[in-house]
């Protein structure tokens, strides 16, 4: 298994497509992928934000992470409403996932997406005979 940080240098990176993540997440520090032979995690720090905020969609191997624009209204100093524009987040998954099995959750401020590598591409040993 292998972490990454996109703001370590590319010539940390294992793969091809973690160079593309890091170049196309630019100056974003708070976004994180893990991936092994089986699954791939994503994490994403949302201070302030709410489930209901988050979108998340996957399109062929990427995946898109977007959420509301919050602004304070200067009426209500305490309050604070969406704009409605949303920033975003893309991640250039390096295999194939399970649509029906990816898993999102939220807990204090961070979303973690968990996406599983289809069956059919998973490493498998191979059994040698004598």
């Amino acid at each position: 298994m292998f972490a990454t940080r996109n703001t370590e240098s590319l010539a940390s990176f294992n793969t091809l497509s973690q160079i593309i993540n890091h170049l196309e997440l630019g100056e974003s520090r708070d976004l994180f992928m893990w991936s092994n032979s089986e699954e791939v995690i994503v994490q994403v720090e949302l201070p302030g934000f709410r489930t209901e905020d988050v979108e998340v969609e996957i399109e062929d191997r990427l995946l898109y992470i977007g959420l509301a624009e919050k602004s304070h209204d200067s009426e209500y100093d305490s309050h604070e409403q969406l704009t409605g524009k949303l920033k975003e987040h893309r991640v250039r998954l390096p295999f194939n996932v399970n649509v029906d099995s990816v898993e999102a959750k939220m807990d204090n401020g961070v979303l973690e997406v968990r996406l599983p590598r289809v069956e059919s591409e998973r490493p498998r040993k191979i059994e040698i005979n004598n």
